[in-house]
């Protein structure tokens, strides 16, 4: 039906222009959470969602820091050498990153 979509699409518009509510915030509100559970699944998202950026940036970071260093020497240990280092990273970055969700 054609009122649903046009509906559904106003609905869409004023979630994405900075309606009264986000996404997460209207997806939480739809569990019935407490408000210490919707802090832990902030927490969480965020957690993860760092956790997801660092990874996947990390070799890129690692490449581009070995270009600079002037004692670079090509090497040919493969794809899990450019994520030596990757876990105390995570460890240091995720936990700040996650509060600020």
């Amino acid at each position: 039906n054609f009122m649903h979509i046009r509906e559904a699409f106003a609905a869409a518009q004023q979630v994405f222009a900075g309606g009264s509510q986000s996404m997460l915030q209207m997806g939480i509100a739809s569990y019935g959470l407490s408000e210490q559970q919707e802090l832990l699944v902030n927490f969480f998202a965020g957690f993860i969602a760092c956790s997801v950026s660092v990874t996947l940036t990390y070799p890129v970071d690692t490449i581009k820091t070995r270009l600079q260093a002037k004692d670079f020497k090509p090497t040919d240990k493969g794809i899990c050498d450019l994520y030596k280092g990757l876990l105390p990273s995570l460890a240091t970055i995720c936990p700040s990153a996650s509060l600020f969700v």
